[in-house]
């Protein structure tokens, strides 16, 4: 019981973003997303203390800080910045592993994160808040944030669909508001990423999906679906929301990207070392301290070591995590990082993808696992021959 408690708390911590943006929240003694680690933290405490077990994802990820560490020894940094990342990537990466260690807390995870995404999505509707440049907020919070959390709840009941785990006169009832409410955020981002790893699984799993004749027709109502609440959404929004969701011209929000990406190239080329962590802002005349690109940050910032083992770190948590057998499962956890990595190629910085930084140590665990079965068949293989 406790545990679940604290994957439900975890889940929390995952889509709490921008909670501090809130009034009544800002004004609060304790910063809520500490406040929602409690229980998580103290669960992991508890396990270390009785089980003393260490994941093996634990020292692949200690390998990528030794050259962490030593680069911010060797360059300067942000206190904040710093705090904030380790605070974050730390406690995901710890934490995850033992609390996401089967189907039944991972599927009860998904489940805490499609609610809170559905309370976070209603209050926005009910409450209908747009920003100066009509964008729709939650008690004039980030709208990017918003879109990125109603887009991981309206990925996981999509997935959901697909795999018939629900129906679609309950997809209907869920989707249609959050659609809405994602595009009314104007967040290019976590929509179109949103669009893309559904497109992703489509192509994947093609043949098994053609097979169920039902997932077919279900796919068809999605596109019907989605229709109706895109002309909606198109009336009742602002011009300049609409404007800015789907026009892709070198102005607004693209263009600045443009130059934060080319700035951050000329850094990477510049210094081989990186600028030390949180310096992005001192090199650029924008009003950015960071490019909004995860990997454009770990090159320019700390270098091309870390950058290059950051990499191999998302690539070997990702094939871990193919190697899952449910398919479902599988597709929930692959969709939720890609979904998320999508995003953080254009907007955030390193202290946003959490659910990167939770999925990594389970991705980690599944390919050592896969390794060690293919080795230990190899062994009985040769000692028959």
């Amino acid at each position: 019981m406790f545990k679940n408690f604290a994957i439900i708390s975890f889940a929390f911590f995952v889509l709490s973003g921008h909670f501090n943006n809130f009034p009544f929240i800002d004004n609060l003694p304790i910063d809520i997303t500490i406040l929602s680690l409690f229980i998580p933290i103290t669960y992991f405490v508890l396990f270390f203390l009785i089980k003393l077990e260490i994941h093996k994802s634990f020292f692949v990820i200690l390998l990528f800080f030794i050259p962490f560490t030593i680069t911010l020894n060797i360059s300067s940094f942000q206190d904040d910045k710093l705090f904030s990342f380790l605070a974050v990537f730390l406690t995901a990466t710890i934490i995850s592993p033992v609390l996401l260690n089967d189907n039944k807390s991972i599927n009860l995870f998904f489940k805490s994160l499609l609610i809170t995404a559905l309370l976070i999505c209603t209050s926005s509707i009910v409450t209908l808040d747009f920003n100066f440049s009509g964008r729709l907020t939650l008690l004039g919070s980030n709208p990017i944030w918003l879109g990125r959390a109603v887009a991981i709840g309206l990925l996981i009941i999509t997935v959901s669909l697909i795999h018939e785990r629900i129906k679609l006169g309950i997809f209907i009832i869920l989707a249609s508001p959050m659609l809405f409410a994602l595009i009314s955020t104007g967040s290019k981002g976590p929509f179109f990423s949103y669009l893309l790893v559904i497109f992703l699984i489509f192509i994947k799993d093609i043949l098994i999906l053609i097979a169920r004749k039902k997932t077919v027709i279900r796919a068809l109502h999605v596109s019907f679906v989605g229709l109706p609440v895109l002309f909606i959404t198109y009336l009742l929004l602002p011009d300049n929301t609409i404007v800015r969701m789907f026009n892709f011209q070198e102005e607004g929000s693209v263009n600045v990207r443009k130059e934060l990406y080319l700035t951050a190239i000329n850094i990477i080329k510049q210094y081989p070392n990186g600028i030390g962590l949180g310096n992005f802002g001192n090199y650029t005349t924008l009003n950015n301290n960071y490019p909004h690109n995860i990997i454009l940050e770990m090159f320019s910032e700390m270098g091309w070591l870390n950058g290059l083992l950051f990499i191999m770190l998302l690539i070997i948590s990702f094939i871990g995590l193919t190697k899952i057998r449910s398919l479902f499962t599988r597709n929930l956890l692959i969709s939720l990082f890609l979904l998320s990595l999508f995003n953080s190629f254009v907007s955030g910085d390193l202290t946003s993808p959490k659910e990167i930084y939770i999925l990594v140590p389970l991705g980690i665990n599944y390919f050592i696992a896969q390794f060690r079965v293919k080795n230990l068949i190899s062994i009985k293989g040769t000692a028959f021959n």
